[in-house]
């Protein structure tokens, strides 16, 4: 004959169902959930343009590190790279800790600087920025950088990122550019006929303990004490 459920038994239960279904829905409240651009279409930039009125982009389908990728050529004075305004990889960056990776690769001319920027609210506005390496190389390179959009300005600065300009002209604090990105964007600096590819760029959310993990221990804890009492 089969034992009638103990009220603390469904309760229990009814409660762990619940924090089950709640955390489920946890990442859908944060602006960006994660981004990832492989440009493995020919001709397709993804949503990415180049950075200044002198960074030609161009998607040439092959050559990038498998498949496809951005290519950003000088075509003036200016820095070259790539940015985007695409949601999935601006707004705001809540309180999670993000790495930021891309691939990289020198195709001609030197370079001297590959930054990492972020730009806040729109284009009256400067950023905040992290550099990534001073040199590309002739192959293909993975850089990464993880950031936590609530540090202070002493911490980030502590961690490498530094204002557009060292007077911190046109930016805001760091915690408030990450709260309201206007542009993610790869920037590089070098000479005159400089040409560089950038595949595979991503952002994604660093995991860290759960407090519903926790909690769900913690019902699973109540659940095998109680079995134990039986």
């Amino acid at each position: 004959m089969n034992k009638p459920h103990h009220p603390t038994t469904a309760l229990l239960r009814r409660t762990a169902l619940a924090l089950v279904a709640a955390c489920l829905t946890l990442p859908a409240v944060a602006a960006t959930s994660g981004y990832r651009e492989t440009w493995d279409t020919a001709g397709d930039l993804a949503g990415w343009v180049g950075n200044t009125i002198d960074s030609a982009a161009s998607n040439p389908g092959a050559g990038g590190n498998d498949g496809g990728y951005l290519e950003t050529a000088r075509a003036g004075a200016f820095s070259i790279g790539a940015d985007t305004e695409l949601p999935a990889a601006t707004g705001s960056f809540g309180t999670q800790i993000w790495t930021a990776q891309v691939d990289l690769i020198g195709l001609t001319g030197t370079t001297s600087d590959v930054w990492l920027r972020f730009r806040f609210q729109d284009s009256t506005f400067n950023g905040w920025r992290y550099r990534l390496t001073d040199q590309l190389t002739g192959t293909w390179q993975t850089h990464a950088v993880t950031f936590d959009p609530t540090w202070t300005d002493a911490q980030a600065q502590a961690h490498g990122w530094q204002t557009d300009f060292a007077n911190g002209a046109g930016s805001v604090s760091w915690a408030q550019t990450l709260s309201d990105v206007y542009t993610t964007e790869v920037r590089i600096d070098g000479s005159p006929a400089l040409k560089a590819g950038i595949d595979n760029f991503s952002l994604t959310a660093v995991p860290e303990p759960s407090s519903c993990a926790l909690v769900l221990a913690g019902l699973g804890a109540a659940a095998a004490l109680k079995r134990r009492r039986r």
